[in-house]
Parts: C-alpha cells; sequence; structure tokens
C-alpha cells in the first residue's frame, strides 16, 4: 500500500512539474524559436518589443562567439547577468546565493542593487575574469567595434537571447532603470548571444 501511495506521489510531482514547465513556456514563449534572414529583421524583432535599446545591444561577432561562450560563458556559469565589471577583465565577485541559481532573475536584481550601493568596493571583492577585449563586440546598430574599457564607470553586461522569450523583460527594465538613477557611475549593455547574419564590414 505505501509503495503505491510512494508511487502516485511521484506521479503527481511529475504531472505538476510538467504543467508547471508548459506554464511557463506558454506564458513567457520559453523556448521559442525564429530564423531571422538578417540583422536587420533581428533588430527589428528585439526593438518591437521595446525592452532593450538597440543602442545599448551588442552581438559576438559569428567566428568568435563559440570561443566566447566557452570561455566567458560557461566559465562564469552565467545565464542572463554577465556581471558588474570595473575594466574588460575585473568584475565584481558574485554571492554564494547567487551562483547557487544563476538563472533566477529576482536574486540577480537583488544582487545589483546591493552592489550599486557600495560606494567603493575594497579590492577583496573585485575579481579578474576572462578579458573581454579578446573577443571582438560590436553595436548591433551600426556593427561599430565596442571598446569595453569606460574610464570611471562600472559597467553591467547582461545576455540576451530570443529563445528565453520574455522570462527576464523585468530584470532588464529595472537594470536600466538603475542605469538613469546612476547615470554617472553605470553602464549597460546587453549581449546578444543569437548567430544572426550580421553581414558587417570591418571598421
Amino acid at each position: 500500500m505505501n509503495h503505491m501511495k510512494s508511487i502516485s506521489i511521484g506521479l503527481f510531482f511529475c504531472m505538476a512539474l510538467i504543467s508547471c514547465r508548459f506554464w511557463i513556456n506558454q506564458k513567457y514563449q520559453w523556448g521559442r524559436s525564429k530564423t531571422f534572414n538578417n540583422k536587420a529583421a533581428y533588430i527589428q524583432a528585439v526593438g518591437q518589443e521595446k525592452i532593450i535599446p538597440i543602442g545599448q545591444l551588442l552581438y559576438v561577432e559569428s567566428t568568435a562567439l563559440p570561443l566566447f561562450y566557452q570561455k566567458v560563458i560557461k566559465k562564469s556559469n552565467a545565464i542572463v547577468y554577465l556581471g558588474t565589471y570595473l575594466n574588460d577583465s575585473f568584475c565584481l565577485k558574485k554571492s554564494a546565493q547567487l551562483q547557487e541559481n544563476e538563472s533566477c532573475w529576482g536574486r540577480i536584481e537583488k544582487e545589483i542593487k546591493e552592489q550599486i550601493s557600495i560606494s567603493n568596493p575594497p579590492d577583496s571583492l573585485w575579481c579578474r575574469t576572462e578579458s573581454l577585449a579578446t573577443y571582438p563586440l560590436r553595436y548591433a546598430e551600426n556593427d561599430e567595434l565596442f571598446h569595453p574599457n569606460a574610464i570611471g564607470k562600472w559597467t553591467i553586461y547582461l545576455l540576451y537571447s530570443y529563445s528565453l522569450g520574455s522570462y527576464y523583460n523585468r530584470l532588464y527594465q529595472s537594470v536600466f532603470t538603475l542605469q538613469k538613477k546612476y547615470p554617472s557611475k553605470l553602464d549597460v549593455y546587453v549581449i546578444s548571444l543569437d548567430p544572426v547574419n550580421t553581414n558587417h564590414t570591418n571598421k
């Protein structure tokens, strides 16, 4: 009898998990897919959502994208928040709580707000990372090279993929609101991980 009860409970939780995942997929369009013929079509799709300012949207050159994912994204376990950087290769250490769940936008939002409240972080809060200057980052709107060394400012780098749907929209909005509140201290850029056809010329 107990064995049958355990099986029933297990089936209930499995069905609840599947139902929850289906609800998330439907509400936030998680896992959506679309083929973009060119960068202009991609930018139009992102712009229509009115969440990410196109002027702050970056992309990694397609030849460097696999290495960027391997050396930067995978190494930091980042899902949507790459980090808060002092320059191209020093960023604030992530808390143990955030590292437990890098996908939780609520934890990310809380962490960023706590970081911003620190006026002069001690050296112990900074850590060396893979240099972002190693990878060609370009502005999506005009293909110009992006230079990550902002003098006197911190730079928050968020990640974006069309397949994530609208799940992180509130996080993007919150971080851009923080930038408006602290314009002299903070820059924000969103790095697209979508392999769109850019057809850029070297600049």
